[in-house]
């Protein structure tokens, strides 16, 4: 049986009048939605777990992987109700309780991790009703953005849109199909156990993924091309519950928050970023192309991206109740444009 949450025991505790759970230690835990041995999992949170809980002597965070207590679409409840202290709620999950969250997955928001993560916190500062959306649910304490991904063929290069046309591309969760439809490709929704697979059978010709999942797929045994492409966006923050902020010493939250924000997003970012190119020199390795695109090719994506955010973008955050939607994809964009003109300038 798995251990309550120091939220869930301490609001028990209140509701029972059992008293103080100051008296104990303060155990937390923390469920990420990455795998045991992903780059961050290991690498980042298995340490600075570590780290935090030794900063306090009344403090320990455990650590757990994707779906060891809650299944990955249970994260945001399970923050808002206490079952877990730590945690990455997938807030896109839930369109209609967090429309403002889907701001951060607009396609073509950045190039990488390091310039998507600075993008992160600009996002957070400058669109309320984004920042908003994270605090219906939980505390805010880091935020950053995933690796990048590429389109993974087994069979022919892929240099602009026009080399998707009519191909079925292999995805592995349903908010990818319409950016890949925008593509004029064929996208098939395919469970990330059954992509090697389906390359290998002909169900798709291409795969559309990042390029740590790429890695873990061992998709440079069966890929001859890899397209550096950062097509769709995403935005992963990590979350404490409100619960234990209202319930632990101020002094316990003084030692998480000074542990995490950008110094933990750095450390994530640096992490994603030397994953990227680990999994690109794998692919050269094995022989496949590598393919980073002219800039001129890279704007036929962008147009598609663009078409993409008027035709199904703007109408689906107003479907599902988010005002000025075209207001604030336009303010998005603005932040993007300029943050990645800063980051360039660097």
């Amino acid at each position: 049986m798995k251990k309550l949450s120091f939220a869930l025991l301490a609001a028990a505790l209140f509701v029972f009048g059992a008293g103080s759970a100051s008296a104990e230690k303060y155990e937390l835990n923390f469920q990420s939605i990455y795998a045991p041995g992903h780059a961050v999992q290991k690498g980042v949170f298995a340490p600075w777990v570590e780290e935090v809980s030794a900063k306090h002597p009344d403090l320990k965070i455990t650590l757990f992987a994707s779906g060891a207590i809650l299944e990955s679409k249970e994260l945001a409840d399970g923050l808002k109700n206490g079952m877990v202290d730590f945690t990455m709620p997938n807030l896109t999950f839930d369109a209609k309780q967090y429309p403002a969250a889907f701001l951060g997955n607009l396609p073509m928001l950045y190039d990488n991790s390091k310039m998507g993560t600075a993008f992160a916190y600009k996002l957070v500062a400058g669109v309320p009703e984004y920042a908003d959306a994270i605090k219906k649910c939980g505390h805010l304490i880091s935020i950053w953005a995933p690796g990048t991904g590429a389109f993974f063929s087994v069979k022919t290069p892929v240099y602009t849109p026009a080399d998707l046309a009519g191909k079925r591309v292999l995805v592995m969760v349903p908010s990818d199909v319409e950016p890949i439809k925008a593509l004029g490709a064929v996208p098939v929704i395919v469970n990330p156990g059954d992509i090697y697979v389906g390359l290998q059978r002909g169900m798709g010709e291409i795969c559309w993924t990042a390029w740590p999942m790429a890695g873990g797929l061992r998709l440079d045994e069966v890929c001859k091309y890899a397209t550096n492409c950062a097509y769709a966006s995403a935005v992963l923050q990590l979350c404490m519950s409100h619960m234990d902020v209202d319930n632990l010493p101020k002094d316990v939250v003084k030692v998480i928050e000074d542990s995490a924000g950008t110094a933990l997003s750095d450390r994530i970012s640096d992490a994603l970023t030397a994953d990227v190119e680990n999994v690109k020199a794998r692919f050269k390795a094995a022989g496949a192309e590598v393919i980073d695109l002219t800039p001129e090719q890279l704007a036929a994506f962008r147009e598609k991206a663009t078409q993409l955010v008027e035709n199904y973008w703007i109408p689906f955050l107003e479907k599902n109740g988010l005002k000025n939607a075209k207001e604030l994809v336009a303010k998005v964009y603005e932040i993007s444009d300029a943050n990645r003109a800063e980051f360039n300038a660097k």
